[in-house]
């Protein structure tokens, strides 16, 4: 209670002289006492309810043993039993006076702990609400004009006063927060350690294998890469913007200067060199800008030092501006497009700053040149770390050996894979910049306010919440998205490639895709604010439905599962069921697809291919033994023959050589020798394979000068018997 009521005191004396900056600091401060006070709480709470339980169940012992004391008692015997009993009961009656002594002493610290927790909550509120104040407080003048300004505070004692002043509230902010964050310190270290021994194991690979390429992404992950010891040390210090969520305002400004170095040397690696010049000015202005927090806000010293950062700031921004007109060929990044487009934007805005600080808006002039000057380094550093990333992927990529990842694969993986890093890393750059311009905790507030609206309906006083329905709606697009985009990959050439079993995939793909949908379902209805209690009824109605009208579809379903799992068809198999004959391309949940040979898609339930019998051509294998049939005339060669149709299967290409190829003679026909031609193929080629090798026999044979025999018949003349049916005819 005293530590929080001398932090208290101070905040009370010092919230009058404060910018938004420093209550940026007390705001850190505080929220970490109300985040230690909570988990204070929540283990006395914890510890109230163990003892409660204790108590009622010491209670319900003592009850009990009463109960054998009075039965003893009644029946007159066991003296010495009665006696140890009575003493048991009384050392229960200690032990449940200690536990209620115990519970009580709990109890009040409860209620402390819950007085320090309004004391702390009402602090935060006034320095919200003085936050509030501060930033209306922008748009009203604080100073005289800065040509009727007399800068009194250019005294030396005045200039020590405010510097000792400012330094002992940033070092007392750096020491609290430095003694509550003790353990993520040292995991942060680790976490250096860990980056720094990862980035040495990829550099001493890279230079292994000496890949050599013109490719310009290569060589900027390539130099970047090459520096270790700089890249861990950026990663770890952006790995702390994460780690100290309620950090104060200088720890973030110190992290921000210590970025500056790996920035300053691995930026000009990856961009173009004619920027270096405008990187090193906007370093130098950040540098210039921090130094104005040990500056009086009120001298005309600062305010000079302001107008001339805010001047060479707009200066910078026109030069961006101008050097995109003047190179409109130049191939930009995305990131580097934005920018320069919004570089009109600040120009307008720096001249506001100018205005206001020249007339003695000091305020909103040092709001915006400070917004826009951390903005712009913001945008460097985070468009750096978006370049380390696609490093670590391109290289990633590069170093995976495996037969199946081809050229082509590779690229259209590393595609998607930096299309998620740029979507993640500009979410981040965004959230960033709206904390520096002082607008993301409002639009959080202002998000929060317009989820809370409800609606209620009905006598039973339903309501429903418009963050409900929003998140209801959202849960569900990312649920089919993910359903989506796990179909994909199971269809990728990367899972089609591998070494998994045909068919593994679609399974495991349509039992993800169940799971996806029904708890994505679920959660949905859950976040939307459905009681799902009150589906009872529905999951009878149901399972009537079911007994009744829907056994059709579940039986189709159930049928779709044993076909996931057992396997019997797969797609891409060409299977025959009944008339139809195509290729298997989905395996759905109620049906399956087959696409026939002439081009139509035929819906097929999943019943059929379980009850029915299904010719599956490509289940274990995709060879397949063709069949041709030979007929020459009666003065061929049997030997000749059954070698050229032979040699004909045998020189094919499409041919397999296990099993052989294998002709035979089958015998005499009526008006023909009759031979067979067997040979294997792959499914695949097996229709053009069987006429190609037709037409080679048809060739070889006509060359040999075997002929096709004509169809022979004989005719017998009967003349007495044509004399005896048609008499008196010749």
């Amino acid at each position: 209670q005293y530590y929080l009521d001398s932090v208290k005191m101070i905040f009370n004396r010092q919230k009058d002289i404060f910018t938004y900056r420093g209550m940026e600091n007390f705001l850190s401060e505080w929220s970490t006492y109300a985040r230690r006070l909570e988990s204070w709480k929540n283990v006395v709470s914890s510890r109230v309810t163990l003892l409660n339980s204790e108590s009622v169940e010491v209670k319900g012992r003592i009850r009990q043993w009463e109960i054998t004391l009075q039965d003893l008692v009644y029946n007159e015997s066991g003296e010495q039993l009665q006696e140890n009993i009575s003493q048991v009961i009384d050392t229960l009656i200690i032990v449940k006076s200690s536990l209620s002594a115990r519970t009580e002493s709990n109890i009040i610290l409860q209620n402390n702990i819950t007085d320090k927790i309004l004391v702390v909550d009402n602090v935060l509120s006034t320095i919200k609400q003085k936050q509030r104040e501060l930033q209306v407080a922008y748009f009203y003048r604080d100073s005289d004009p800065m040509w009727a300004k007399s800068d009194s505070s250019r005294h030396p004692k005045n200039v020590i006063s405010h510097t000792v002043q400012l330094f002992n509230s940033n070092t007392r902010a750096i020491n609290i927060f430095l003694n509550n964050n003790k353990n993520s310190s040292y995991f942060h270290l680790l976490i250096f350690i860990i980056l720094l021994a990862l980035l040495f194991m990829i550099r001493r690979k890279v230079v292994k294998l000496n890949l050599v390429t013109e490719d310009k992404e290569f060589q900027m992950a390539k130099a970047l890469l090459y520096r270790p010891g700089l890249v861990a040390l950026f990663l770890s210090l952006m790995i702390g913007l994460l780690i100290y969520s309620n950090r104060p305002v200088i720890f973030t400004e110190a992290l921000f200067i210590v970025i500056l170095i790996p920035l300053f040397i691995l930026l000009p690696m990856i961009i173009s060199a004619r920027f270096n010049f405008f990187l090193r000015i906007m370093i130098a202005l950040f540098v210039l800008d921090e130094l104005q927090i040990f500056l009086d806000p009120s001298s005309l010293f600062r305010r000079i030092l302001l107008l001339i950062v805010a001047l060479t700031a707009t200066w910078l921004f026109y030069s961006f501006w101008k050097f995109k007109k003047h190179n409109p060929d130049m191939p930009y990044n995305r990131m580097w497009r934005i920018f320069m487009s919004a570089s009109s934007i600040f120009i307008f805005f720096l001249s506001i700053s100018v205005i206001g600080n020249i007339l003695g808006y000091v305020r909103l002039a040092s709001f915006i040149t400070d917004s826009i000057v951390s903005a712009t380094l913001v945008t460097a550093i985070f468009f750096l770390l978006m370049t380390i990333f696609k490093s670590f992927t391109l290289f990633g990529l590069r170093l995976y050996h495996r037969d199946y990842w081809h050229n082509e694969f590779r690229i259209n993986i590393q595609k998607r894979i930096d299309r998620i890093i740029r979507i993640v890393i500009t979410i981040l750059w965004a959230i960033t910049v709206l904390k520096i311009f002082n607008v993301y905790r409002l639009l959080i507030e202002w998000f929060n306010q317009v989820m809370d609206i409800e609606w209620t309906f009905g006598k039973a006083d339903t309501s429903i919440s418009l963050g409900g329905i929003i998140s209801f709606i959202l849960i569900l697009i990312i649920t089919f998205l993910l359903a989506s985009g796990t179909k994909k990959l199971f269809k990728s050439d990367f899972i089609l490639r591998s070494k998994i079993p045909r068919g593994v995939p679609a399974a495991i793909s349509m039992l993800a895709r169940y799971i996806i949908v029904v708890f994505g379902v679920y959660i949905a209805l859950t976040a939307g604010g459905v009681d799902l209690g009150q589906f009872g009824l529905i999951a009878g109605a149901l399972g009537v439905g079911i007994g009744f009208g829907l056994q059709n579809v579940v039986y189709n379903f159930i049928s779709g599962l044993i076909i996931s799992f057992e396997r019997p068809i797969h797609v891409g198999d060409t299977i025959e069921v009944g008339t139809l004959m195509g290729n298997v391309t989905e395996i759905g949940v109620r049906s399956s697809k087959i696409k026939t040979f002439d081009g139509s898609e035929v819906i097929v339930p999943n019943g059929n291919l379980i009850s029915k019998e299904v010719v599956n051509w490509t289940l274990s294998d995709q060879k397949r033994r063709l069949k041709i049939l030979i007929r020459t005339d009666y003065s061929a060669d049997p030997q000749k023959v059954l070698s050229i149709i032979r040699s004909e299967a045998e020189k094919h290409p499409n041919t397999l050589q296990e099993p052989k190829p294998m002709a035979l003679f089958d015998g005499y026909g009526d008006s023909s020798l009759d031979f067979t031609l067997y040979f294997w193929v792959y499914f695949n080629v097996s229709f053009t394979s069987k006429s190609e090798v037709a037409l080679g026999i048809y060739e070889s044979l006509k060359t040999a000068g075997i002929g096709v025999p004509l169809p022979m018949q004989r005719w017998y003349y009967d003349k007495e018997k044509n004399q005896e049916e048609h008499p008196g005819k010749p």
